[in-house]
């Protein structure tokens, strides 16, 4: 006998296999159709607030940030959380800490694996060493098994707070009949999911994997019914990091950054400032305070000019981490409105990744161009950090967030701020030179100089 299936968005038996309600909440009918509960409307302002804010510590500070909620953040119940990263970056060992965090704390936790059996699922507790009582295993494939468990475990007066599915691809529902990992299964996996957590007050973490490009596997409407889309990376440094690209409940960007160790995963403050402090005082180096995340951070700039004695009279250009245009342009720039000649010269700008992505900021000219002027005269820049755009005419703007970058610098203990405003900011005892134009960019350079 074939299972029912009812569509709780249209209050309707359906058939199994009926795809005209992939995006609805799907269950398994246990009653008529005609006896279906009809899904309440509520007053707004009877809602407790307290109840629909409520939120799960993960025990990881960074977590709890992407997750957003400032320093009360975490998981949010009736919340689905998707994290998505290739194979082997860390996602089970991220996932397995939180849980025996929020154990720790009283929660219950069900970790539900459609990959790995329970015993592999346990043999990586010892080695984060993290308590696991109050985390429960189940090893299966079926939702419906994965969601029955849930109502047991309750019935036994042992309610979840946490669900984590692993994975969106490795999981398959009654509610479908395609293929595992099939893009209506997934779509499928992810509402039914999104109805238990909407329904249970229960906060989910589901698991994806990501395609060849780098983004979430699966249809795009898996992506638009969870309520966090995080991502789970690594750099060239080999600091994995954690970044939110959707979050109806925090900041868009937010950028946790961690180091695989031998007990789990550490998380580190800022790797990009350690890179930069690591750099300072040699020639070709400017750094640049970006609004690339949700906070400023320092980006350390490289850059390598040769001269060259023979050959054309034109310059080569070669970036990474930068579009090359992009520099020939601050080239052009600071040559035309600076009076620095970069004829017959080998130019080399590196810009590393910040959080697996490209810096977007376009205030990354002026370090572009201080660290292209600091190497073609062989001097050290010192502490010294620009923030500033240039353009076609010469002229220079720093972009938005001006005081969150100020704040930032303030507490980097950096030796001076060049800033592309025509205003001067004050910021305590920090000393901001603020330019107008490209012009003036090559007299200030000369006030910061120390040479070797």
């Amino acid at each position: 006998m074939q299972p029912r299936l009812a569509c709780l968005d249209c209050g309707i038996e359906i058939p199994l296999g009926d795809l005209s309600h992939v995006n609805h909440a799907v269950v398994a009918a246990r009653q008529d159709a005609s006896k279906l509960d009809r899904i309440q409307s509520v007053a707004l302002d009877l809602v407790s607030h307290q109840r629909v804010s409520a939120r799960i510590s993960t025990g990881i500070a960074g977590f709890d940030r992407v997750l957003g909620g400032g320093l009360g953040g975490g998981l949010v119940r009736n919340g689905i959380v998707m994290i998505d990263g290739e194979p082997g970056i860390g996602k089970s060992t991220l996932l397995s800490s939180a849980a025996g965090r929020i154990a720790a704390r009283g929660g219950n936790v069900l970790y539900a694996s459609g990959e790995e059996t329970a015993e592999q699922v346990a043999a990586c507790a010892p080695r984060i060493g993290h308590a696991v009582e109050g985390v429960r295993v189940i090893s299966t494939a079926s939702l419906e098994t994965i969601l029955r468990e849930t109502r047991l475990l309750e019935q036994e007066g042992w309610p979840i707070d946490v669900l984590i599915a692993d994975s969106a691809q490795a999981l398959s529902t009654l509610t479908v009949s395609s293929p595992v990992g099939s893009v209506y299964q997934v779509g499928a996996v992810t509402n039914e999911l999104r109805a238990f957590a909407k329904s249970k007050h229960v906060a989910v973490i589901l698991v994806s994997q990501v395609t060849k490009d780098g983004t979430a596997a699966g249809p795009k409407q898996a992506a638009h019914a969870v309520d966090a889309l995080l991502s789970f990376g690594r750099d060239d440094m080999d600091v994995r990091w954690l970044r939110s690209s959707k979050n109806r409940f925090g900041a868009v960007g937010e950028v946790a950054q961690f180091e695989m160790s031998a007990t789990g995963l550490r998380e580190v403050d800022d790797p990009t400032l350690v890179a930069w402090r690591e750099l300072v005082g040699e020639p070709g180096v400017a750094a640049c305070v970006a609004a690339h995340l949700a906070k400023p951070v320092v980006v350390p700039v490289e850059a390598l000019v040769t001269q060259e004695e023979e050959g054309p009279a034109g310059r080569s250009v070669q970036a990474a981490g930068i579009a090359t245009e992009r520099v020939r342009f601050v080239l052009e720039s600071l040559s035309r409105h600076g009076g620095v000649s970069f004829a017959k010269c080998s130019v080399r700008v590196r810009v590393p990744l910040v959080a697996g992505a490209e810096v977007s900021d376009p205030a990354l000219d002026l370090a572009v161009a201080a660290a292209c002027w600091s190497s073609l005269h062989r001097v050290s820049l010192g502490r010294s950090i620009f923030a500033g755009a240039i353009g076609l005419s010469g002229k220079l703007q720093v972009g938005g967030r001006l005081d969150a970058r100020l704040e930032y610098v303030s507490r980097v203990n950096a030796s001076a701020l060049v800033i592309g405003t025509t205003a001067t900011p004050r910021r305590g005892n920090l000393l901001v030179h603020g330019i107008g134009h490209a012009s003036d960019l090559v007299p200030v350079l000369e006030t910061l100089r120390v040479r070797e």
